[in-house]
């Protein structure tokens, strides 16, 4: 197992920018989008994606170079998006160095599929919870104004039955 102190570049990489599954009571980065005045994309550019990853994995001096992909909440990328990440980082990595990949993620959409996928590709998962579920679930609710403690909860156990533990 690789010692993950040693990380001599980190990247954090927003793939949908501010756009999340949640409205959570604190939030201060839900409409930054609305102050952009570039044209607002739902989901990085395969070619933004391209360029980010293989001038990353250039410019690093190694041997591990680290994507911390943060939101919004990147589930909303989607999983075919991270298949792309690997793709091109296996494409880009030179074979004396290693890639650190990390979602940071509300936890709230993972499923099966979703776990697999970051269990076969070794994808540590940063969870935001906000302790109880009486705290978490007064600050952190879906769009619509539902509850998620819960849910989030039952994807955490889920997850560690897949060997991950976020």
């Amino acid at each position: 197992m690789t010692d993950r102190t040693d990380r001599s570049f980190v990247v954090m990489a927003k793939p949908v920018g501010s756009r999340c599954s949640m409205r959570c009571s604190y939030c201060y980065y839900l409409d930054k989008g609305k102050y952009s005045s570039h044209e607002k994309q739902f989901l990085m550019d395969d070619s933004v994606l391209e360029t980010l990853i293989r001038e990353t994995i250039a410019l690093s001096g190694g041997p591990v170079v680290s994507f911390i992909w943060h939101g919004g909440e990147p589930t909303l990328a989607g999983i075919r998006f991270y298949e792309k990440v690997v793709e091109l980082e296996r494409k880009y990595l030179p074979p004396d160095m290693e890639v650190w990949n990390n979602l940071q993620t509300n936890g709230y959409a993972l499923n099966d599929e979703w776990f697999a996928f970051l269990k076969m590709n070794g994808f540590d998962v940063g969870v935001s919870i906000d302790g109880t579920e009486a705290v978490h679930d007064l600050n952190r609710r879906t769009a619509s104004g539902k509850p998620t403690w819960e849910r989030v909860r039952n994807n955490i156990l889920r997850m560690r039955s897949f060997g991950i533990e976020p």
